[in-house]
């Protein structure tokens, strides 16, 4: 087969195993409501929903541990075997999840099995995309790096696009009343169909160029982890600070906003629902085109341009949201600016992230820095607007929030120096 088939081949495989990981994480963000009333039943929904999103969290706490061993399993065996490990891994709890008798039926076991199957779900999390990142790096020549490995990114929105349009598909099939009791099952158990898909393309896949020519003879799977911390702990550091932001803004922008739209602001269903579909498509349209555009002016100055309009504009355009006067579709307008805004950093941040670390041990390295900033940003985001807005009364959470951690990113990127990355020839 040629390389450029081979690199397609490779792209494809990566971008669909993203797709099935953040299909179900858009899946639990767009039924959080549902879920909240089965399985965490209260007569406060606020506690319902922070119970949920807590839950949705508590998954995430698990990406780091996940991290760790698909990064040591992938930096000796190879990106392939733990790429096809954590695909299975990543589908099976999600079908389970639709599976669950609800609280009614089953009592306190129901919200028991759900965080379990979300501890055990974010131990495949934590390899699946960072592995996709060390992969689609490892697989072209330095100067087109940003723009492959930006397709691991497009992955994670694509997903998240599929997972709104089976809602509503199945919503619409069966009829809303239904979709209530039950039918907001079926969405989690079609995702064995897409594993099945994603799957056969998967196992098809070759190693790295780049890993096989740097291939460790250690059998200890301890190796890549004592090296990361011996050798390279601040740029782990410095890794784990700018993936902060992905965490907040993509969360917060693209799972949680819906929830608040609907349920904090009141704005009606359908329309909160066009408006977050069609920030994803941004999004997703964005990141390729930011990934290209990193041929020619690099990565750095992507990732620096977003940090700061998250900066200067995540509160102007929260305090606009919430204004009593303003219409739906300046609403829709400010949503769809930001949209752009957090396509461009995700699609900057794998190259970057990646090219921090010498293939022997990138899969480690990344998945660490990564996996440990969304356990601490990412999952809790959500939470943690919820929670803000429940105690101090305030609507500008979700903007402070975003803001908070634009800052805490930008303070990493201006850390990073050319010579962080000079170690990191990526093909022979």
């Amino acid at each position: 087969m040629s390389k450029p088939r081979l690199l397609s081949k490779a792209t494809l495989a990566n971008t669909f195993g993203n797709t099935l990981e953040w299909y179900d994480f858009a899946l639990y963000g767009g039924l959080a409501p549902y879920i909240a009333i089965h399985f965490f039943p209260s007569k406060n929904f606020f506690i319902s929903l922070i119970l949920t999103f807590g839950a949705f969290a508590a998954g995430f706490l698990m990406r780091p541990l996940g991290g760790l061993l698909y990064g040591m399993f992938g930096d000796i065996r190879g990106r392939r075997h733990a790429l096809i490990i954590s695909v299975i891994m990543m589908a099976l709890p999600t079908f389970l999840l639709g599976l669950i008798p609800s609280y009614q039926h089953i009592g306190i076991a129901a919200p028991v099995l759900v965080v379990l199957i979300r501890l055990f779900q974010g131990l495949s999390v934590g390899g699946e995309l960072t592995g996709t990142m060390a992969y689609l790096t490892e697989s072209t020549e330095e100067r087109r790096r940003g723009f492959l490995a930006s397709f691991s990114m497009f992955g994670v929105f694509a997903g998240i696009l599929i997972g709104p349009i089976i809602i509503l598909i199945v919503s619409y099939l069966i009829g809303q009343q239904t979709f209530a009791v039950w039918g907001w099952r079926i969405p989690f158990l079609f995702s064995a169909v897409l594993c099945l898909i994603i799957f056969n393309i998967t196992k098809t896949l070759t190693e790295t160029p780049a890993f096989l020519a740097e291939k460790s003879d250690s059998k200890n799977y301890l190796t890549p982890l004592i090296e990361c911390f011996k050798e390279h702990k601040i740029n782990m550091l410095k890794g784990f600070g700018i993936s902060i932001q992905v965490g907040i803004a993509f969360w917060i922008t693209m799972v949680y906003m819906i929830t608040y739209y609907t349920k904090i602001l009141h704005l009606p269903f359908d329309a909160t629902f066009e408006i977050n579909l069609v920030g994803i498509c941004i999004a997703l349209v964005t990141v390729p085109i930011a990934g290209k555009l990193s041929e020619y002016i690099g990565l750095k100055p992507i990732l620096f341009v977003s940090l700061i309009a998250f900066i200067i504009l995540s509160i102007p355009f929260n305090a606009a949201i919430i204004h009593p006067l303003t219409p739906i579709k300046h609403v829709a307008i400010l949503h769809f600016i930001f949209s752009i805004f957090v396509g461009s950093y995700l699609a900057a941040l794998p190259g970057e992230l990646a090219s921090m670390f010498p293939t022997r041990v990138r899969f480690t390295g990344v998945a660490l820095s990564y996996n440990v900033a969304l356990a601490l940003f990412g999952g809790t985001a959500p939470l943690v607007v919820t929670y803000l807005i429940k105690t101090t009364h305030t609507l500008l959470a979700p903007g402070v929030v975003i803001t908070s951690g634009a800052v805490l990113s930008l303070i990493a990127l201006l850390t990073i120096r050319k010579k962080d990355k000079e170690q990191t020839k990526i093909l022979p």
